[in-house]
């Protein structure tokens, strides 16, 4: 037998092969589509098959705090995770060159005392890379100056902290408003 005639035997011998796959992988398909999807609508003695799962009881979250800051910025604005802080734009104008300074606290304390990534987003620009203050003690507490010439414009601004909690994101985030 010559090498063509066995590559031709070859061939016609895993034709059979390829053509029952292709009818088993079809027929698997029609099951899928045709044979499953009615199983919903079919009932056995007026009782339905498949029962519809109920709905889970999916928790709001709770009410984002936000505080207002209308007279003077001269202190530190201590907010928690998700807060929203509207400021006047006036507040900061009179803090000439003296930072917006926030105390963000954590849910779960930092592993280290180091200064922790921050990161000021202006909604619809760039963002500003800015480091936080060293970490007290308790490590619950994130000390973090702006500067409030970052801030002069109207706008909405997001404070991204990076921190060591050991989750898919981690960040904590607050919201600024400025009027």
């Amino acid at each position: 037998m010559t090498e063509s005639e066995s590559t031709e035997r070859a061939g016609r011998s895993a034709l059979p092969l390829v053509v029952l796959g292709v009818v088993v992988v079809g027929a698997v398909l029609l099951v899928m589509l045709r044979g499953w999807a009615p199983l919903a609508d079919r009932s056995v003695d007026g009782e339905p098959l498949l029962e519809a799962l109920p709905l889970a009881d999916v928790k709001q979250h709770p009410e984002r705090p936000e505080l207002e800051v209308r007279d003077g910025l001269d202190g530190v604005l201590e907010v928690a995770s998700g807060a929203v802080v509207h400021i006047d734009r006036a507040a900061i104008v009179e803090l000439g060159d003296r930072p917006v300074r926030i105390e963000l606290g954590l849910p779960v304390p930092s592993e280290t005392n180091d200064p922790r990534p921050v990161r000021l987003l202006v909604v619809g620009g760039q963002g500003v890379e800015l480091e936080s203050h060293p970490l007290s003690g308790s490590r619950d507490r994130v000390r973090i100056d702006l500067p409030a010439d970052l801030l002069a414009e109207p706008g909405r601004y997001v404070v991204d902290v990076e921190t060591t909690e050991k989750t898919h994101l981690p960040s904590r985030r607050i919201a600024i408003v400025v009027r």
